[in-house]
């Protein structure tokens, strides 16, 4: 299968090394913003005296512009990926009502995943480069799913849906009791995701769906970055179409 060139990933960290840092990180950034808090708030009278001009003035911008700096790269980060959405506009979502049972569809969904996960990377940056965008050994890879006979194409549709409602987290969203059980689920998942150091797991949701075809979804395509890994199913794409979005992607 056709592939982009191998680069060199970041060295990440994972297992208790990953919890290691983020207890660093979170002193590292909580120490130093409740020293500013608190000084800051001693500067401007309420934890002690009242504001003096114009030495304190200074002391309040100083330390004011000290906290937009140090929160700025890592609060960038954070509001991002908390804010990142599925892009609806260039993806349809897999139906969730074939969520097959992993153990029947064995043989494919195996292939198919081994297939996602070859050459991903670890989804991790360095610590103090929050900013930065993940290197992945094969940041585009392709894939040509032959279809079977037209009598087996719908258990063939039935199972690729599946796979996908599996790896998108969608199976665990039903395996929820209810509608804060979905919350906090979708909540504990954007949470792991802005731990930037953080190496993913295979268990970690991708974002899955069928490629459109309209001109916005092409004009989207241009701009897409990935808020996790992506997989794009282009079912029954004309040709030219599709030709135009690996060119793009590529």
């Amino acid at each position: 299968m056709p592939s982009a060139d191998p680069v060199h990933p970041h060295k990440t960290l994972a297992g208790a090394a990953a919890s290691a840092a983020t207890t660093v990180v979170a002193a590292l950034l909580a120490l130093p913003l409740w020293w500013l808090l608190t000084t800051f708030l001693q500067k401007l009278g309420a934890l002690g005296h009242p504001l003096q001009p114009p030495d304190d003035s200074r002391w309040a911008l100083w330390l004011g512009v000290s906290l937009l700096l140090l929160c700025w790269a890592p609060a960038r980060r954070v509001w991002t990926g908390l804010g990142a959405r599925f892009d609806s506009i260039l993806l349809r979502p897999p139906t969730s009502f074939h969520v097959a049972n992993p153990a029947a569809s064995t043989d494919i969904s195996t292939q198919l995943r081994e297939w996602c996960l070859e050459g991903v990377g670890t989804g991790a940056v360095p610590l103090f480069l929050p900013n930065a965008i993940p290197v992945m050994p094969q940041p585009l890879s392709i894939a040509v799913w032959e279809q079977t006979a037209p009598a087996q194409r719908s258990a063939q549709q039935k199972e690729l849906n599946a796979f996908m409602c599996q790896l998108d987290g969608t199976a665990l969203l039903l395996a929820c009791s209810g509608p804060w059980a979905r919350r906090w689920l979708r909540l504990h998942i954007k949470l792991r995701e802005a731990l930037w150091w953080r190496a993913r797991r295979e268990s970690d949701p991708w974002d899955c769906g069928f490629l459109n075809t309209d001109p916005a979804a092409l004009e989207r395509l241009h701009g897409f970055l990935p808020r996790r890994p992506t997989l794009i199913v282009a079912q029954d794409v004309p040709h030219q179409y599709l030709h135009k979005s690996l060119t793009v992607l590529r």
